[in-house]
């Protein structure tokens, strides 16, 4: 089952390869991959959704209605890849109806039901952004447990790409990610974020998250926010990895322009 061996760059550059053919995250992704790779179309195509099929043809259909001739091709190019995955889909086995779940089982990995954690993941949700916390052993290597949580979020592990964080950056790049847009810098807009909940949700991710810090993929402070090793497919993104003594998490914002 070589997909799960996160130390391997080839492993998380194959969840993407699937992840990215198919749209879906990368947990469903790394399920398709045990079960059908090395062959990456056919992982792929085992969990195509007919549906994207229907919106790659929508896509074309707006392009051409609006004289948008220079991505025709593209979207022609998705209509045929999407029917050629379609085509090739598997009756067997069938994708887990709820891979979150899945990859907690997989990674042996348990969402800590306590009130302060439940507290921390509803808060960070309501400005749409990923929070996993589960319960783990305290032996586990804070790397390699920041990629698996990554996984749990839907998102992509990094391996060498984190770098050590001290409590106080930490701070002030959660702060900064939960208020501002990573793409234009700017105050959160109130429709993806209802007024207070930015504020909220890094007052309670801050106190509950931050002194026990250990790993980020890059600073949204700097002059770019781009991470230096990306953990998503938006434009954007920053990921923290939380270490404590008996609970881990992983905190992602992302952004697009």
């Amino acid at each position: 089952m070589p997909v799960l061996e996160l130390t391997q760059a080839s492993s998380a550059d194959a969840l993407r390869r699937v992840a990215s053919l198919a749209t879906v995250p990368s947990h469903l992704a790394a399920w398709a991959y045990e079960a059908f790779g090395p062959d990456e179309e056919l992982a792929a195509a085992a969990v195509m959704d007919p549906g994207r099929l229907d919106e790659a043809r929508r896509s074309l259909s707006y392009v051409r209605k609006h004289g948008n001739t220079h991505v025709v091709p593209y979207w022609q190019e998705v209509i045929a890849q999407r029917t050629r995955l379609l085509k090739l889909r598997p009756r067997r086995p069938r994708p887990p109806k709820d891979s979150s779940q899945w990859i907690l089982d997989r990674l042996e990995l348990e969402r800590d039901e306590q009130a302060s954690s439940q507290a921390v993941v509803e808060t960070a949700a309501r400005t749409g952004d990923g929070v996993a916390i589960v319960v783990v052993s305290t032996e586990r290597d804070p790397v390699a447990l920041a990629d698996q949580l990554l996984l749990a979020v839907g998102m992509f592990p990094i391996g060498g790409g984190w770098r050590p964080v001290t409590t106080d950056e930490a701070g002030a790049d959660l702060s900064f990610a939960l208020t501002r847009d990573l793409a234009y810098r700017s105050q959160r807009n109130p429709a993806r974020a209802p007024a207070g909940a930015a504020e909220a949700a890094g007052e309670t991710l801050l106190v509950e998250l931050a002194p026990h810090a250990r790993l980020v993929n890059g600073s949204p402070l700097g002059k770019s926010s781009r991470g230096s090793t990306p953990v998503s497919r938006s434009t954007f993104d920053w990921a923290l990895g939380v270490h404590g003594p008996e609970r881990a998490a992983v905190v992602v914002v992302t952004g697009e322009d």
